[in-house]
């Protein structure tokens, strides 16, 4: 029978190697490297960090190899260092946290730190690109043009998206550069909620497998008891005064980029006050059922009618009023018990 420790080990070995083979394919590269931060916690808190960086050297030695053959030497090492960075960085950083006693918030912040360093090299890319923008948007929209007159089954399903037929072909590139200038403009948030998602997921699928597995590890409080505190309430503040006074692009979408990563905080807590009024019902599977149900169908078909993405956003809106109100009124009722 394995050992915990070798348990720790052989998952721990696997999921950083396949994070390191797969790191530069979309999607499948963001699971990998979840997996990957899960378990070398996970290392770091039982085994120490010794073996935890001898586990991540062959997932290293994956990404350089590979991009080598594929890219380049040079884009190799620049992989190399930035699979480092997000893998393995937060992962010793957050068993550190673990094996000092921090309590959770503060480990997900330890965990957080090695993302804050790529944001702000990523900004400087950012910054050049924005300043780029209208060059960029031009050469897209060319290629976009070259595309639609070379594929007459692509200008006629245009023309059938974008009625009347006269002129739809210009609309629908007005479109496609409007989304593309607007994606661009929150990219920030982006990102930000990319990193904060990744390293939160691991953090607490990790303290799962530790109970599990009978490690110390340090857990949240259940769910339907997640609150915001005050910091997210003054973050909130900072990003609408740019928002709503700011006349220049720069300061106004640096605005909206902090309302974007504070909407989704207080979006999460709704979901957690809405989750304690559950519990308090006789037979809440039914109610949740119909929410979550509700709420599922929305994300999935809400741009598929005015009807849906109306009431999809006013659900949204609802969540994350909710979810900002408890920072001034506590709606849930109960309390985590000592024994909890």
């Amino acid at each position: 029978m394995r050992t915990i420790e070798n348990k720790l080990s052989i998952w721990g070995g696997v999921c950083v190697f396949c994070a390191g083979l797969f790191f530069t394919i979309p999607g499948i590269n963001g699971l990998a490297i979840v997996a990957a931060i899960i378990f070398l916690t996970l290392v770091v808190a039982r085994l120490g960090f010794t073996r935890a960086i001898l586990i991540a050297l062959p997932g290293t030695a994956a990404i350089l190899i590979v991009s080598s053959l594929t890219i380049g030497y040079q884009a190799g090492i620049d992989l190399s260092a930035l699979f480092l960075l997000m893998v393995a960085a937060p992962s010793l950083m957050m068993g550190w946290g673990v094996r000092k006693f921090a309590d959770p918030t503060t480990i997900v912040g330890y965990g957080l730190i090695p993302f804050a360093v790529i944001l702000v090299l990523l900004l400087g890319i950012y910054a050049q690109l924005m300043g780029e923008l209208p060059m960029m948007t031009e050469q897209v929209n060319s290629q976009l043009q070259v595309m639609i007159d070379e594929s007459p089954a692509l200008e006629s399903l245009i023309e059938k998206s974008f009625p009347p037929a006269e002129g739809a072909v210009d609309r629908f590139i007005e479109a496609n550069e409007r989304i593309m200038i607007g994606t661009l403009r929150i990219f920030p948030a982006i990102m930000i909620l990319g990193f904060l998602a990744a390293v939160l997921a691991a953090f607490v699928m990790a303290g799962m497998i530790a109970l599990k597995w009978g490690i110390i590890f340090p857990r949240f409080k259940p769910f339907y008891l997640w609150r915001a505190g005050g910091m997210w309430l003054m973050i909130t503040i900072v990003g609408l005064i740019p928002a709503i006074f700011s006349s220049g692009d720069t300061w106004f979408y640096a605005g909206v980029n902090i309302l974007i990563v504070t909407g989704h905080v207080y979006f999460v807590v709704g979901l957690s006050i809405m989750e304690s009024f559950f519990r308090r019902m006789y037979k809440p599977t039914p109610a949740r059922i119909i929410f979550y149900g509700t709420f599922l169908f929305l994300g999935v078909f809400g741009l598929a009618n005015t009807f849906l993405t109306y009431t999809g956003l006013i659900m949204l809106v609802f969540l994350i009023a909710l979810g900002l109100s408890d920072s001034r009124f506590n709606f849930r009722k109960e309390h985590l018990e000592i024994n909890e």
